[in-house]
């Protein structure tokens, strides 16, 4: 019998196609829901229908389903977890009371098979039997404590060479950080004069007071010159060029050609023998070569020989200033320095270096007069950045002081020292402290703490007595790491004979460290502007001197501390 549904060969006997009605007789030509597609079949062009975009309610329906369903896959997950952990730990609970009782059966057989031995009595065979197990065991037991002791032995012998090795060491360490090797600075000094002469000088006599010293004495022989005086005043004469110079023994006033300069420091006399600063003979004295070695405190000095005939140069001084200065008696007459010439054109500069406002940066910082842990300089700053030698941030300068450091900058660099560089600007009462603190406590190591107070305060100004913090002051040299031993650099002679010229001074002097409370810091550069630098250069004096002069001398009208506040409040 012919179903009506039955079409196509994968259809089942009686169904119905989709859309038809049983029992219905569905219209040809027609397909689902009545449609008829372009080729004349059932089915009509119904487009596809594609996704269905979310709303926003239904999609954050959605996440947040999503999340509940996560939440309980990790509460499941968790859930899981605690019940493995409780199932391991009732397995590792099952797994001891199974060793337990094996043991104790184990013991139980061997009681047993004892009681059997005690009440049986074995055969002879069985007594060789066990006696040769007995033996076995017995034997197994030495060899096995044999190879233990052997291994015990092998052990013990390394361990106790690791222990005398590393003993060894940290003893050697312990010395090497009790025993200070006595460093190139403190070492004595081989000084070589020409090819003929040399001698080994102790240290004490050829640094004092954080400068170098040469004796003028073996220079003079070297040099074939006369020499003319008594103990308070020397001259050397050269019996070639006529050339000559005058040292007063004790003062940093020298006469060379009968023209009166300033030394870095005062000569010395030393029984028969002149000390005179290095720089002098760096900075004055032509036709002498100097080579120092900084590493192995070697001096050698040799004529300089003419590049053209190959013969030794004559002896000759430098003048470095055009004519003499002389400083000032009476300090209420108010006139200006005399004309300075420069390598480089500094006429912008002029201003800054000698500022009409001359007054105005005589401040003056120590523990007399400290400044309070709120102060910071009110005036214009100026960033440092770009002259620092360490690559430093956040440091700033004066900004007078600043255009005047850049001016000395330029001269060094045009004199051949263009290394030299500013290290660190300004210091706030924080930083300042947190250095003093560390200064401290290095020195407590060997010294009671009230010693290492005093000792640090002479190398680090306690908090609020740090001329840096004024922003007028900066730190200025060539060395890896700040150091005294600048002092020796031929940079420090060309500053200490210059700085004056472009309104700075050096602000703790060697001859000066009473005056100052502070160690000699030949890097310690200070900003009064030239007109009062050039007075205190001439003077010889520090800057607490010169201040206490004015004041007596009624310079500020009032009484300095007054005066200062003034400044500080500007």
């Amino acid at each position: 019998m012919n179903n009506q549904y039955n079409r196509g060969p994968n259809r089942s006997r009686g169904t119905p196609p989709r859309g038809a009605q049983p029992g219905r007789q569905q219209p040809a030509g027609q397909g689902r829901m009545g449609q008829t597609g372009p080729n004349g079949r059932p089915g009509g062009n119904m487009p596809p229908r594609g996704p269905r975009i979310l709303t926003p309610e239904e999609q954050e329906a959605r996440r947040r389903a999503l999340m509940e369903q996560r939440k309980k896959q990790a509460k499941e997950r968790r859930k899981q977890e605690a019940a493995a952990a409780k199932e391991q730990k009732k397995q590792n609970k099952k797994l001891e009371k199974q060793k337990k009782a094996a043991e104790e059966k184990r013991r139980k057989a061997e009681e047993r098979m004892r009681r059997h031995d005690e009440r049986f009595e074995l055969t002879e065979e069985e007594k060789a039997i066990r006696e040769q197990m007995r033996r076995e065991e017995r034997d197994y037991n030495r060899r096995r404590r044999a190879r233990n002791t052997k291994v015990f032995i092998v052990r013990m012998f390394i361990f106790l060479v690791m222990f005398v090795g590393l003993l060894a060491i940290s003893v050697g360490l312990f010395y090497a950080n009790l025993v200070r090797y006595e460093p190139a600075a403190r070492r004595n000094f081989a000084l070589i004069v020409g090819d003929d002469y040399s001698e080994t000088i102790a240290h004490d006599r050829m640094e004092r007071g954080g400068a170098l010293y040469l004796n003028m004495t073996r220079i003079v022989e070297f040099c074939e010159m006369a020499v003319t005086g008594d103990t308070a005043e020397l001259r050397f004469i050269s019996r070639n060029t006529k050339e000559n110079v005058q040292f007063i023994v004790g003062s940093r006033q020298v006469f060379i050609n009968g023209v009166e300069e300033r030394l870095t420091a005062a000569p010395i006399l030393d029984g028969e023998d002149l000390y005179v600063p290095y720089t002098f003979f760096t900075s004055y004295v032509a036709g002498l070569d100097f080579d120092y070695d900084t590493e192995k405190n070697r001096i050698e000095i040799q004529k300089s020989k003419n590049d053209a005939t190959g013969a030794d140069e004559l002896l000759t001084f430098v003048i470095r200033s055009d004519a003499p200065m002389t400083a000032l008696d009476e300090y209420n007459e108010f006139g200006k320095t005399s004309p300075i010439e420069f390598v480089n054109d500094l006429d912008l500069y002029e201003q800054y270096m000698n500022p009409a406002a001359r007054d105005d940066y005589l401040v003056l910082v120590n523990s007399q007069y400290p400044l309070d842990q709120n102060y910071v300089p009110a005036t214009e700053k100026v960033d440092l950045s770009d002259m620092l030698l360490n690559g430093q941030t956040d440091q700033f300068l004066n900004g007078v002081a600043y255009k005047a450091a850049h001016a000395m900058e330029m001269e060094l660099a045009s004199n051949g020292f263009g290394d030299v560089k500013i290290f660190l600007g300004y210091r706030s009462y924080t930083k300042q402290r947190t250095f003093y603190n560390q200064q401290v406590k290095e020195y407590q190591r060997t010294m009671s703490e009230e010693q290492a107070k005093i000792a640090a305060a002479s190398v680090a100004q306690e908090p609020g007595c740090n001329p840096q913090q004024a922003g007028l002051s900066f730190i200025m040299h060539n060395m890896k790491e700040t150091d005294s031993s600048f002092a020796r650099d031929p940079a420090y002679g060309w500053l200490a004979e210059n700085c004056w010229k472009f309104g700075f001074i050096i602000r703790y002097p060697a001859d000066k460290t009473a005056e100052t409370g502070m160690a000699f810091q030949p890097y310690f550069f200070t900003f009064v502007g030239r007109y009062h630098a050039m007075r205190i250069h001439e003077k010889g004096m520090c800057m607490e001197e010169y201040i206490a002069m004015l004041e007596e001398k009624d310079y500020f009208g009032m009484p300095y501390e007054e005066f200062r506040a003034k400044l500080l409040n500007k």
